[in-house]
């Protein structure tokens, strides 16, 4: 209801299982999935609804944590109430099966050294299980990314990207 009043009166609120929406074929204009997508098991699912439900020419805008920068040296995705997190061009790939036309976009741009960039393929998800290093390589990079200009949020340090 709090929509209705601040927004638009017009605004209908639904509280719908993402799987299984209870919208007609080709109904939405525009589809909004902010840092939904990774929560999802059913993840393909969500995003053939999502398609379901779109207008021909509708727009579906998604965002999604990029694993590149989230869980860069693990399997699993570091935050635990993620079951999957990609980088751009698995996101993209993905993506391409439920949408022609597809244009990404990131939610901000970091400075990062470019030293970061040439050794972060050595890095991989062994080091994090080593004791001391699983505990102070992820708080050195966050203060190193911070001191080049990230938040001094950890929770909005991110190179998110959208769709």
């Amino acid at each position: 209801m709090y929509a209705k009043e601040k927004y638009n009166d017009s605004l209908i609120p639904v509280c719908a299982d993402g799987v299984s929406l209870p919208f007609r074929d080709d109904s939405v204009d525009v589809f909004i999935s902010f840092e939904t997508l990774e929560h999802i098991p059913e993840y393909e699912a969500y995003l053939e609804e999502m398609r379901r439900v779109l207008v021909p020419g509708g727009a579906a805008i998604i965002s999604t944590p990029n694993k590149l920068y989230r869980s860069p040296y693990t399997k699993k995705p570091r935050n635990p109430f993620h079951f999957i997190e990609w980088r751009q061009k698995g996101f993209s790939r993905l993506l391409g099966k439920y949408f022609d036309d597809i244009e990404m976009y990131g939610q901000y741009i970091k400075k990062h050294p470019f030293i970061f960039t040439v050794l972060a393929p050595v890095f991989d998800e062994s080091l994090y299980k080593k004791g001391f290093l699983g505990w102070f390589l992820p708080r050195l990079a966050w203060r190193v990314n911070h001191y080049f200009g990230g938040s001094k949020y950890r929770e909005n340090d991110t190179d998110d990207f959208l769709k």
